[in-house]
């Protein structure tokens, strides 16, 4: 029986393996397969696009002949870190264990890069979703505290597109890669996923790891990127190729909530005149104003 060393894995993978030793193959693609046990679900394939929090890495030549000896619902089972299936073993043990987990900064991105006339899976390009009335709903939502509000504008989203991840779903992905939601967006969106069947199995996996701070290594180099002020064009570039349109539904995602946050920035008022420059009960003619200033 051939016996296949995977190249890494995901320290989620590891944990989840330490406590579920019986898997099925869920789905199939050219580039890997999941996984699924008790609503948890594992991803075996190339890093193509990117290595992801609940992966584990092969070579793309294994995966080309394990996925022509597999079939939905097959049997996996997981022992002394071996997953054993009747045609092959994946050996887990003594690989790299990696964390994809995103750590909150403070980031400088240019909304201008990120809107483009890319085609997003709702049959709209990124430039002309920002500009929907729903769009602008889910705005308001990421900084809200009103969790009707917030509720009625997520089930819109949630499961909205088509495909194994929808492209309402990857652009909530893309919104908490920038991280600057609300706590009752969070608990809001953290309540529908884990008590509602409102969208697919593959894409609440992505949606419960984003939750968690947790995403792909491409999106998280294209965080890092907005941090450092590192060129982003070729990254995006890599994201654009995730999927069908789930990477230019993410990149859709993250400039929305780039652009709301900005437009939150500018919200200052500064007080240079009256009373806020003088001093108790001093009266504010011209002339102790101008002294005040310098002049």
């Amino acid at each position: 029986m051939p016996i296949i060393k995977a190249l890494s894995m995901a320290q989620n993978v590891a944990n989840l393996l330490a406590n579920r030793k019986v898997w099925r193959v869920h789905s199939i693609f050219t580039n890997g397969f999941n996984l699924e046990c008790e609503e948890e679900r594992i991803f075996i394939g190339t890093a193509k696009n990117g290595r992801l929090p609940f992966a584990i890495q092969l070579t793309h030549n294994d995966v080309s002949a394990l996925i022509a000896q597999i079939q939905i619902n097959e049997v996996f089972q997981f022992d002394a870190g071996i997953l054993f299936h009747p045609n092959f073993q994946i050996k887990l043990v003594g690989i790299e264990q990696y964390i994809c987990k995103r750590e909150k900064a403070d980031i400088h991105p240019s909304p201008l890069s990120l809107t483009t006339e890319k085609k997003t899976g709702l049959d709209i390009s990124i430039s002309e979703w920002l500009m929907q009335p729903k769009t602008h709903d889910l705005a308001k939502a990421i900084k809200s505290t009103d969790a009707v509000f917030i509720e009625q504008t997520l089930r819109y989203f949630i499961g909205r597109g088509n495909g194994l991840t929808p492209s309402g779903d990857d652009m909530l992905v893309g919104i908490l890669l920038i991280g600057k939601v609300s706590v009752p967006f969070k608990a809001v969106l953290t309540k529908l996923i884990e008590t509602e069947i409102l969208t697919t199995d593959i894409s609440l996996t992505y949606l419960k790891y984003a939750l968690q701070d947790e995403f792909s290594e491409l999106l998280i180099a294209l965080y890092k990127a907005f941090q450092t002020g590192a060129e982003t064009k070729k990254i995006i570039e890599q994201i654009y190729q995730s999927g069908h349109t789930s990477g230019i539904d993410t990149i859709a995602g993250v400039a929305l909530a780039i652009e709301e946050e900005i437009s939150m920035g500018k919200r200052v008022v500064i007080a240079l005149g009256g009373n806020a420059i003088l001093q108790p009960n001093q009266e504010a003619t011209f002339e102790n104003q101008l002294k005040k200033c310098g002049r």
